[in-house]
């Protein structure tokens, strides 16, 4: 799997399908209710929204007031090629992510991200006006947090775990899994910091890490979450391995949730979610 990527969510309203499996996302959402009003309470504003990818310009040269962008920049526009360089240390053989490899896969991922946000900020400064506000949410973790302790490191782990006993059953091929990295990206308040600095077209107004759950709804459902994995994943799985293996690397996954829950426990859950605000210079 290499080059660029599309990763649409589940279509429709089955029992799979991203309308009826985005209650974690509406919850991240009202988690910063409050401080996007607060953000925004002075600009009477038009909403407009326009199809293309987020990784180039998608209205006129400054024409925007407040652009707001929810749970869209964890995806890389590319699977980094260096993680299918079989003669190299960056080769990510046996692994689909960066949260359960070496420090060298870490730092592919991450100079991905740099480029990305890069882009991505240059795009959106052509269409902000100045004192234009840039609203941003996205997965994160706070300073220090290490990649391991990434609450969705056990999921990806667990995917993992399930290929590679398809691989031993002969169900997939062990170069498919070899070949397959999941184009995902979680980032801190001291690196997205760097990132706004070292591209100069905006200041940030305000940047925190907060929970995704309310405090009082109790532990993590292992299934439900890995339904919502689902409703964001079937798509990349389905077009590196087809979609025969799908429903059987799921149910193996799911069957691993004692597994998961375990791990979970000392995953970093209490802020998986960076909440920010630019303003254009």
């Amino acid at each position: 799997m290499s080059g660029d990527v599309e990763f649409p969510m589940n279509g429709g309203d089955g029992a799979n399908s991203y309308s009826k499996n985005s209650r974690y996302q509406v919850e991240a959402v009202n988690v910063v209710t409050e401080m996007i009003k607060e953000a925004i309470a002075k600009k009477q504003y038009f909403a407009a929204g326009v199809p293309g990818s987020f990784y180039g310009r998608l209205f006129p040269k400054s024409s925007i007031h407040l652009m707001y962008s929810s749970f869209a920049l964890q995806w890389l526009s590319k699977v980094p090629e260096e993680l299918l360089d079989n003669g190299s240390l960056t080769w990510n053989k046996g692994k689909i992510h960066y949260t359960i490899a070496s420090k060298e896969i870490a730092d592919v991922y991450a100079a991905q991200f740099a480029k990305d946000m890069d882009t991505f900020f240059n795009a959106r400064a052509d269409e902000i006006i100045v004192g234009g506000m840039m609203i941003l949410i996205m997965p994160g973790f706070a300073d220090g947090v290490q990649y391991s302790q990434d609450p969705s490191c056990p999921f990806f782990y667990a995917f993992n775990q399930s290929l590679l006993d398809m691989v031993k059953l002969g169900m997939i091929n062990e170069d498919e899994v070899d070949s397959f990295n999941l184009p995902l990206y979680a980032t801190s308040p001291k690196e997205m910091a760097k990132l706004v600095e070292r591209n100069g077209c905006f200041n940030i107004e305000r940047m925190e890490v907060s929970n995704t759950r309310p405090q009082n709804d109790g532990p993590p459902i292992v299934p439900a979450i890995l339904t919502h994995y689902r409703v964001g994943l079937e798509g990349i799985f389905t077009k590196h391995f087809g979609s025969k293996i799908v429903d059987e690397l799921f149910e193996r996954t799911l069957n691993k949730s004692a597994e998961i829950s375990s791990m979970l426990e000392s995953s970093c859950v209490e802020g998986a979610q960076l909440f920010l605000v630019l303003k254009r210079k």
